[in-house]
């Protein structure tokens, strides 16, 4: 999936603004929820302008429902959660990866 520079542009910005907010600041909840909106309407200009039966459709119907997980975690106190799915989102469209991995303690089976 190819992106033009201003959508490019636009989506870098908005992961600046994700990567700079802290959870635990007073001022985040709001900045991260605006932030989270105005993906979701790149990304909906991005699902309209996409065929239903190209491979890149399925990936951004994805994306937008990961995207409505962040906001929900957000609205619901997980502001450290709803940062990172946000975060991997924007990553995912600017890069084709994900923001990182998340860390998972090993357990181990007898």
């Amino acid at each position: 999936m190819e992106l033009n520079e201003e959508t490019t542009q636009r989506l870098q910005n908005l992961l600046e603004v994700l990567e700079n907010h802290m959870p635990e600041a007073s001022d985040t909840v709001p900045v991260i929820l605006e932030a989270l909106a105005e993906t979701k309407q790149v990304l909906g200009q991005l699902v309209q302008a996409t065929a239903e039966t190209h491979p890149s459709y399925s990936r951004l119907e994805f994306l937008s429902k990961m995207l409505d997980l962040s906001k929900e975690e957000v609205e619901n106190g997980g502001v450290e959660d709803g940062l990172w799915f946000g975060r991997s989102v924007l990553t995912f469209l600017l890069n084709g990866t994900s923001a990182g991995t998340v860390p998972v303690a090993s357990d181990k089976y007898n």
